[in-house]
Formats: structure tokens, C-alpha cells, sequence
């Protein structure tokens, strides 16, 4: 079913906000290099996609459709911080990638084609005291904000929802152990084999290039193909677009089959439609003076799983795919101006509606589309707001504490939230999930309380008896003489300074040998770089995992085989060279 480039309809339009969801740009794989980095390509792709975004919501063409597709209010020189909210995990390659698309967004001032006034001639210029003016550097470079969070910050959980969650890893190692994901293996076997043949022999064992690891494979294939003459030469065309074949098969096997029990598998898509909302509610809340335009940047399990839950794939092939590099989800928030009005004004709820739209890649031809989402008919590619929100409230996650239940998990935030959910931290709660909000204290907290009281009544009882009874404590040595030490016995790198309540400051090196100078370092656990399996190899949590592919699956072997069917074999994927 073919998408639309644009809703048509009635009357002028009034965009108010609009949700923009992007992919990462090209970076260096993590099969390549522990540290993952935005490459020259990727900047150059969002830079691209700001641009066309700035094109659309900030300054049209004349070419652009009739409906006035600028969001109202909206800064058109300068940003505003206020109207454009940013937020990135806090990968290299993604905050990189947010900076470069705002980049295109709002470019330099002095490289706009502004109205000659006497703002616009000073831009983004101040004037000092003597007279004199001074401007950004890069020709009146901008610096918009873009807020990063790190899983250790419960906000992360918006743009990376399946990190730090045990329910999603269990989901995921349920379908790498599947009939389905085995007979997907043997499918493939000799596909794989000509790959480490020909590409990684000498880099990687044989038994890791097989479907398990199908993403890795094509992410590092993907990249190098472009930036690596060896690579280049020794791959064709066609094994790379097999090689993406089974990347979405496996991708959208993971994040997208909505067969796993409670959905944990899209984890990450149920916390984005959360942050969505919470977004497009900050504009309705402000009555369209604060987020104007929302970027978010993430990888490509969100993604996915989000587009999984709004029941796209049955009727959108692209959509079992993986997306391009840089690719775009948008969410716009606008109204219907009535017949003859002669001014603008904030709409009440009931007259705010939504569509979805999706960019697949950043080719200057590839357009955006919108399409119906929760299984709605062509007719219904706008939503009123209220059933939107509707709709997305069915498949969200109600707030962190509601994402830390469903996933079981141990992060440190998490401490502070019972079964029943707790505070919200960027997002927003929904009518079941915040009414206990805050109103319970969790396990945890209430055996930390539950010890301090214990130790100050012990505490108290103590102090009563040494009054009333005239009980003293006191350190004696083997002589039984009271030796009380002085600083300077304390020894340490303070000496004399020192307090007794001072540890000596230890070090140890990555391999825990006692380097003797600096502190104790402690290394964040498994980064957000890799979306592949490979770190499913590790034995975590006592659990082993096999880490190559069986030459059989049993009996019944053949037919799983035949019931995989032409699912996937009927994709048609985007090639590498082709545009949507």
C-alpha cells in the first residue's frame, strides 16, 4: 500500500509542534573500533536532514504544498532553546549526530539570507560598551542545547528503553534460541561462510559469523564497503544486500514481534511513546510557546519497536526493514483554522490533531510520507489528539518506576520505585500509572530507614547507660594500656593532616594490580554501541549461552525451515543504492 506525501484537507492548516525521532548518521562500526565516532558521511547526512526539516517548518520554498507548513511562532534566524528541545544518548556518534542536524536546522547567522533591519544586520552580533560588536565564532555559529543522559540517568530510558533491561535481554536470547531463529541459521550458513571466506578470516572466530550476529555483520559490511578499498573489493553489491536482508530479519525479529508476553521485547518503542506525549503535552501545556520543534536522537531498536506497536509492517514492507542512516519519524501537532478567520489562537484540545510521517534516509529525493498508524485506514491518516493520545497511552509505558517493574531492573534509579511506579522524570505518568506516584516507599528504602532507626535507638540505649550507669568504651592494646594516636601516627599521604576517619586513597589499574597512585576506577558496564548479539556471548548472570550455530535443530528441522515461509524472502528491502 502506497504512502501519502502529505494529508490532504480542508482549510488552512496550523502546525503547532512537531516530534522529530532521528536515527544516528554513518560511524564507525562497533566491530571496528571499541570507540564508535560520527564519521565525516554521517555528519554530512544530518546536516542534510536539518536542513530539509528547516525547510519544511521554518523557512518553506514556494515549491512546498499550499498548506502553510511553518510552525507557528517559530524563531526564524535565531534559536531559541525554548522552542527547540533536544535530547541524545550520550554516545559520541548520536549527540554528534544531534549537533549536526542542528546545524542544518539553524545555520550560522551570517550565512542566512535575513531581511536587512537593524536586528537582522546585527544577528546573532552584541554590542559592547565601547560601540564596538562582536559575534559567534564560524560566521555566528549557534549553540543549541541537547541534553544527553547515560544509563545511569533515569531520563535515558526515553531514547534507549532496552538497555539495563533484564526482560529485554530474556525476550532477545528466547528468540537467538527459537525453531525460527535456528532454521534462519542453517538457512544462511553458506551465505555467512563466504562472508568470513572473504572478509573476516583472521579477524574474528568463523563461529561468530553466522545469523546471530546478522546486525554486526551488516553494520560493519555497511560502513566499510564505503570507507574501506579491502572491503570494497571482496563484497559485491548483492551479498550486501542479503547481508541487510538478514540484519532487518533479525532487527525486527528482536524489537518487533509483538507475540512476546507483555511486549517486553519493545521495550524501547513503549518508553519513546511515552516521551512522545510528554513532548507534544509541554506544547499544549504552554498553549504553543514551548516546544515548537522536539528532536530526539537514538539507534535503531526504538525505532523499530515503535513502529512495530503502531501495526505498520502487515501493510508496509519498508517498515520490516531496518531504516537509513538518519532516517526520520515525525509527529505534528496542528489544527484546522475555522472559515473566515482573522486571527490565530491556541486551539482547545478537542481541535488539535496528529500525523505521523516517516523519512527513510537523507537523499535530497526522498521524501516524507505520511502513514495511518494503530491499523487505521487511508482515511485516517490524521488523528484528533485526544484518540492519538488515546492510542499511544495503550502501548506506553506509564512512567520510569512502570519501566522499572516491567523490566526487572537493577539500575540505580530504580531504587527508589515500588511495583507500583514513583516519580516521572521527563516523560510523563499515565492515568493508571501515576496514581500511586510517590505515594509508597520501595523495599529498598524502607530496609535503609528501617536500619537507621534501629542504630539510633541502639544509639540512644547506649548513651543512657554509660549516664546513668557510668559506662565508658575504650580502645585498649594487648598491654591493656589506653594508647591514644596522634596525627602524625596516622601515616597516609596527608601525614599530620590527616583524619583518622581518612581511608588511604587506593588505586588500581584495569587489571587490579596496586599502581600505587590515583583512585579506584570504575568502568561503566556494556555501552549502548553495540545493538548487535555479540555481547550475548559474555555469560552474564550465570546464564550460558551457546555462542555459535548447531549443525542440526532436530527432526522437525526441515519443516521449520518450510513454515518460515516467504515472510522475509517477500521483503523488499531498500538497497544500499536505492531510494524510497
Amino acid at each position: 500500500m502506497a504512502p501519502f506525501v502529505s494529508a490532504q484537507v480542508q482549510g488552512t492548516e496550523v502546525i503547532w509542534s512537531s516530534v522529530l525521532v532521528s536515527l544516528f548518521g554513518d560511524r564507525t562500526p562497533p566491530l571496528s573500533s571499541q570507540f564508535s565516532a560520527l564519521s565525516p558521511i554521517g555528519a554530512n547526512q544530518l546536516f542534510s536532514s536539518g536542513s530539509f526539516f528547516r525547510q519544511r517548518y521554518i523557512t518553506p520554498s514556494e515549491t512546498e504544498t499550499p498548506n502553510n507548513l511553518v510552525i507557528y511562532g517559530i524563531s526564524t534566524y535565531q534559536v531559541d532553546n525554548t522552542q527547540v528541545v533536544s535530547r541524545a544518548y550520550y554516545d559520541q556518534f548520536t549527540t554528534a549526530s544531534g549537533m549536526a542536524f542542528v546545524q542544518g536546522l539553524y545555520p550560522p547567522t551570517q550565512t542566512l539570507n535575513q531581511p536587512v533591519t537593524y536586528e537582522t544586520m546585527l544577528g546573532s552580533m552584541y554590542q559592547l560598551a565601547d560601540g564596538s560588536t562582536v559575534d559567534f565564532p564560524l560566521s555566528g555559529y549557534q549553540y543549541s542545547t541537547i541534553d544527553t543522559s547515560s544509563g545511569l540517568d533515569p531520563s535515558s530510558i526515553w531514547v534507549a528503553g532496552m538497555d539495563s533491561c533484564p526482560s529485554y535481554d530474556a525476550a532477545k536470547l528466547e528468540y537467538l534460541n527459537s525453531p525460527g531463529f535456528y532454521a534462519t541459521a542453517l538457512q544462511t550458513e553458506a551465505f555467512y561462510q563466504t562472508l568470513f571466506t572473504n572478509v573476516f578470516e583472521g579477524m574474528v572466530e568463523e563461529t561468530e559469523i553466522n545469523y546471530r550476529n546478522a546486525f554486526d555483520i551488516y553494520d560493519y559490511l555497511n560502513y566499510n564497503i564505503v570507507h574501506n578499498v579491502t572491503v570494497n573489493s571482496r563484497v559485491s553489491q548483492d551479498e550486501l544486500y542479503q547481508a541487510q536482508i538478514r540484519a532487518s530479519q533479525w532487527m525486527y525479529g528482536v524489537n518487533g514481534n509483538n507475540s512476546v508476553p507483555e511486549n517486553v521485547n519493545t521495550m524501547a518503542g513503549r518508553a519513546l511513546a511515552n516521551y512522545v506525549i510528554g513532548l507534544l503535552s509541554s506544547n499544549i501545556d504552554s498553549d504553543g510557546n514551548s516546544n515548537k520543534i522536539n528532536l530526539l536522537f537514538t539507534s535503531y531498536e526504538p525505532m523499530v519497536a515503535l513502529t512495530s506497536l503502531f501495526d505498520l509492517a502487515p501493510l508496509h514492507n519498508e517498515f520490516f526493514g531496518l531504516p537509513q542512516l538518519g532516517s526520520v519519524l515525525a509527529f505534528e501537532l496542528y489544527s484546522i483554522l475555522p472559515p473566515n478567520a482573522t486571527d490565530i489562537t491556541y486551539p482547545s484540545v478537542e481541535d488539535l490533531q496528529v500525523r505521523f510521517l516517516f523519512r527513510n534516509g537523507t537523499n535530497d529525493t526522498t521524501a516524507l510520507n505520511a502513514y495511518p498508524i494503530f491499523g487505521h485506514g487511508d482515511s485516517d491518516i490524521s488523528m484528533s489528539y485526544e484518540n492519538f493520545l488515546g492510542d499511544m497511552e495503550s502501548i506506553m509505558i506509564a512512567d520510569v518506576g512502570d519501566w522499572c517493574h516491567q523490566c526487572g531492573s537493577q539500575s540505580q534509579f530504580c531504587l527508589g520505585y515500588d511495583a507500583s511506579g514513583g516519580a516521572s522524570s521527563g516523560g510523563v505518568s499515565s492515568s493508571s500509572g501515576s496514581a500511586s506516584s510517590g505515594s509508597k516507599i520501595s523495599p529498598a528504602i524502607a530496609g535503609v530507614l528501617g536500619a537507621i532507626i534501629m542504630i539510633a535507638i541502639a544509639g540512644f540505649i547506649l548513651g543512657l547507660a554509660m549516664l546513668l550507669f557510668g559506662f565508658r568504651l575504650e580502645r585498649r592494646h594487648k598491654t591493656g594500656i589506653v594508647k591514644t594516636k596522634r596525627r602524625s601516627d596516622l601515616g597516609g599521604f596527608k601525614g599530620s593532616e590527616k583524619l583518622a576517619s581518612d581511608p588511604d586513597l587506593t588505586v588500581l589499574s584495569v587489571k587490579g594490580k596496586n599502581d600505587g597512585a590515583g583512585a579506584t576506577v570504575i568502568r561503566e558496564g556494556r555501552g549502548h554501541e553495540r545493538v548487535g548479539s555479540w555481547e550475548l556471548n559474555d555469560n552474564e548472570g550465570g546464564r550460558g549461552v551457546i555462542r555459535g550455530i548447531p549443525k542440526e535443530i532436530g527432526d522437525d528441522g526441515a519443516s521449520v525451515v518450510e513454515r518460515m515461509g516467504e515472510h522475509f524472502e517477500s521483503i523488499k528491502a531498500v538497497r544500499p543504492e536505492e531510494r524510497v
